[in-house]
């Protein structure tokens, strides 16, 4: 059984953990008041978070910098050339 360490109630938010895992924890969770209420809140942080900056990244990359990005070449290792 996964401890209610804060790396644990992270991973458990972030759906880090294992299907076998998240069912055990999320039992222990619906068990423990004071727990249910801090995955809830993180889980509301991270809602609140994924939606920053949503509209920017649905907007089209202007042509300029697609341009840019098609001209540089990388090195195998993904790196840039330049």
């Amino acid at each position: 059984m996964l401890t209610p360490s804060d790396e644990n109630i992270h991973e458990f938010v972030d759906g880090r953990l294992s299907a076998p895992e998240a069912a055990k924890f999320a039992a222990h969770v619906a068990a423990n008041p004071h727990l249910r209420r801090r995955v809830a809140a993180l889980w509301l942080i991270n809602q609140m978070l994924r939606g920053l900056g949503q509209h920017i990244l649905d907007e089209p990359v202007p042509e300029r910098l697609a341009k840019i990005v098609r001209v540089r070449p990388s090195a195998p290792d993904g790196s840039s050339t330049a």
